[in-house]
């Protein structure tokens, strides 16, 4: 995939669409750089809300070309390591209002809670988005 890449000359974004046609592949994995809230967890935070939205809108640029390159009846599985709902819950919203036509949510089964309210998705939706929390101590 890399050898195949190239730098956007627009926004410095891997573009990998330039070497792929579109369809290309039946799963895609994407974890699109993020605010990384959930992999630094800090008593306190000083990042403004303005810098989080930024991220979530260059998350949105990985998934556009996410779903231009996944083959019909493909698979996408997004992740992010931030807690941060404008990456996660409004960006699934993101996919299902600019993509609903070719993109829906599947059901998901297993641990986790299900996404937060007030981002764009609707409660049946935000049952197919998980939250994990460890509920153990490892000490």
């Amino acid at each position: 995939v890399l050898h195949n890449a190239r730098m956007s000359n627009f926004d410095n974004v891997l573009d990998v669409s330039s070497g792929f046609p579109a369809s290309s592949f039946d799963r895609i994995m994407l974890d699109p750089p993020c605010s990384a809230l959930g992999l630094r967890p800090k008593l306190r935070i000083s990042v403004k809300e303005k810098e989080l939205t930024k991220h979530a809108e260059y998350q949105q640029k990985f998934i556009s070309q996410a779903v231009e390159l996944l083959k019909p009846g493909g698979v996408m599985t997004y992740s992010t390591c931030t807690f941060n709902a404008f990456e996660n819950e409004a960006n699934v919203a993101f996919i299902l209002r600019e993509f609903g036509h070719c993109m829906e949510l599947l059901p998901l089964e297993g641990p986790g809670q299900k996404g937060l309210p007030g981002h764009g998705l609707s409660d049946e939706q935000r049952s197919f988005v998980r939250r994990l929390t460890r509920n153990w101590t490892v000490w």
